[in-house]
């Protein structure tokens, strides 16, 4: 990456704005929000599973009553992976969300701040920016970044922490296209995160990223060689994840899941896109949503000022050709983004089954946000008026203080021995639930097998959400039911020796099997034993072994 030296003014700045946005972080607990206390409970549960021995956790121990729960195999593992050295210092799980959220904003406005100082250099280099960049450009450009109501919503109504941390790394991933490519270990670690914060914007991101480079680096075949090299080997590196997730992804409800089918209902109407106020509620079928999905009011003045520029007054801008160029395919895009929300795009999202993926329409918004403080910048830097500037600032700084005193509709405040028992499973319609489990009475959860259909007594010898050890003495056939959900990676070896699962109308999904009478030593243990989760977890070792060596001798190389 370029060698760009961040002010330590423009850092107190995207402090500054970071607790302002969060200033409903500052009180004692948790906003009550979509879902908050589900990210607290999988950090919870999360490190559990580390203390039973799962590496990586896929199976969240105490979750669903403790019948267990697969959410994370299917579900973005970073902000989990973040908690637990938090965890290990014991830190209350509602601090350790506060922490993360607001660590990774402030670096959001740091890599907002590099990207447009990083564009607007390089476009003066080609002679199409008049200026370099002024500081009050680039600030409003920040002021832009943490104003959108679609932030607004994410902190305050629907708590998502894997769409916060993408928020906050979307600029550094924008910033490191820009830049000449260099195989380095701040790079590869920042692609790697990317894989890992959010499993939508992890996939949707790279076409943008694809159009973006293609504005700086055109058809260069070495820079983009160089590109494909990184995009491979980080993908690697987080295979242990995204493997499984893909490969297993029918095993759950998810795999049929109508919050898919159903995406197309979600669009906006153009009044909602223009004119939302910050609301909590949610996003409903049709237009009737409680939520609000405006782009917020400085940031439709910035777009009205851009296009009078670019049509009315375009003398003012040096360059006409190369500016428009950048400026006009980034605005280009951002007006494709802000239709595909609307309800004239409904055919578009009823045919094409990979744009479904997104779930919500209005999700799109997030990708606007760092193209519109980019043109922002620019027209800061070309408008001649001050009375001008000083309406946009002064906008800029009312919304920005409104959205700050808009407080949630309520706390949560427990201590972490409550996210530890947490009995739901954390997911909006338990969608990582295994297709096979259709068991409703979790609440008869013990720590120990029934046994029915016969007689028979158990003694345990060792319990929890990952291994069950215990011996069966049984007087006649029986069938023995552990109360978890029998989902791939669970293996039971009985006198030594693995049988295989039984089910039936009356187990609904439990793990079961059938014995004759007689004795047994019984050991059930959670596995990796899928071919996904082997060749997954394989290839991202072997990779990070190799490029744990090229940096060492990179090291090593330039020591000498």
């Amino acid at each position: 990456m370029n060698k760009i030296i961040i002010p330590k003014r423009a850092i107190l700045f995207c402090i500054l704005l970071t607790l302002l946005v969060c200033k409903i972080y500052l009180k004692p607990g948790i906003p009550q929000t979509h879902d908050g206390t589900n990210h607290l409970a999988r950090f919870a549960n999360y490190k559990l599973a580390v203390k039973e021995g799962q590496l990586p956790p896929r199976l969240a121990p105490n979750l669903m009553n403790r019948y267990t729960y697969p959410v994370f195999n299917y579900n973005y593992p970073l902000a989990n992976l973040l908690s637990l050295p938090f965890s290990a210092l014991k830190t209350p799980y509602e601090t350790t969300f506060k922490l993360i959220t607001m660590v990774f904003l402030a670096i959001g406005g740091v890599g907002m701040y590099r990207l447009n100082t990083n564009y607007l250099i390089q476009n003066a280099k080609k002679g199409s920016i008049s200026n370099k960049p002024s500081r009050i450009s680039l600030l409003f450009g920040l002021g832009i970044y943490y104003s959108t109501i679609y932030l607004f919503n994410l902190v305050v109504v629907r708590g998502n922490i894997g769409e916060l941390m993408a928020y906050g790394l979307f600029p550094w991933m924008l910033d490191s296209i820009i830049t000449q490519p260099k195989f380095g270990f701040k790079q590869l670690l920042l692609w790697t995160c990317w894989w890992l914060t959010h499993n939508i914007f992890s996939i949707f991101v790279w076409p943008i990223l694809l159009l973006f480079g293609l504005l700086h680096h055109g058809f260069n075949f070495k820079i983009w060689k160089k590109y494909l090299a990184l995009g491979v080997i980080s993908l690697c590196l987080s295979l242990w994840f995204w493997l499984p997730a893909l490969a297993e992804l029918k095993l759950v409800a998810a795999g049929h899941s109508s919050i898919v089918s159903e995406s197309a209902n979600h669009l906006l109407s153009l009044k909602q896109l223009l004119f939302g106020s910050p609301q909590f509620g949610y996003s409903r079928l049709g237009n009737a949503d409680d939520m609000s999905f405006g782009l917020g009011t400085v940031q439709l003045v910035m777009l009205i000022i851009l296009a009078g520029l670019l049509i009315a007054k375009r003398r003012s801008w040096e360059k006409i050709g190369s500016v428009n160029k950048n400026v006009v395919v980034i605005l280009a895009l951002v007006t494709v983004l802000i239709l595909l929300q609307l309800d004239g795009a409904q055919y578009l999202w009823v045919h094409l089954k990979p744009l479904q993926l997104m779930q919500f329409p209005w999700r799109l918004s997030f990708f606007i946000t760092p193209f519109l403080s980019l043109l922002a910048v620019c027209v800061w830097q070309n408008i001649k008026q001050k009375r001008l500037k000083i309406i946009l600032l002064g906008v800029l700084i009312l919304q920005i203080l409104s959205y700050s005193k808009i407080m949630p509709i309520g706390y949560d405040h427990f201590p972490n021995s409550y996210y530890d028992a947490f009995p739901e499973s954390t997911t909006t319609s338990n969608e990582n639930k295994p297709e096979s489990f259709k068991y409703l009475l979790i609440g008869d959860w013990q720590p120990a097998p029934f046994i029915v259909d016969g007689e028979g007594t158990s003694d345990v010898a060792f319990w929890n959400g990952s291994k069950h050890i215990y011996s069966l003495e049984l007087s006649s056939p029986a069938i023995i039911i552990e109360p978890v959900m029998q989902f791939a990676g669970w293996q039971t070896k009985v006198n030594g020796k693995i049988i295989e699962y039984y089910d039936s109308d009356d187990i609904q999904g439990r793990l079961a099997f059938k014995l004759p009478l007689g004795k047994y030593e019984v050991e059930t243990k959670f596995t990796q034993n899928t071919w996904p989760r082997i060749l997954g977890n394989w290839i991202s070792l072997l990779t990070g072994l190799v490029v744990m060596a090229y940096f060492l001798r990179q090291k090593k190389t330039h020591e000498e």
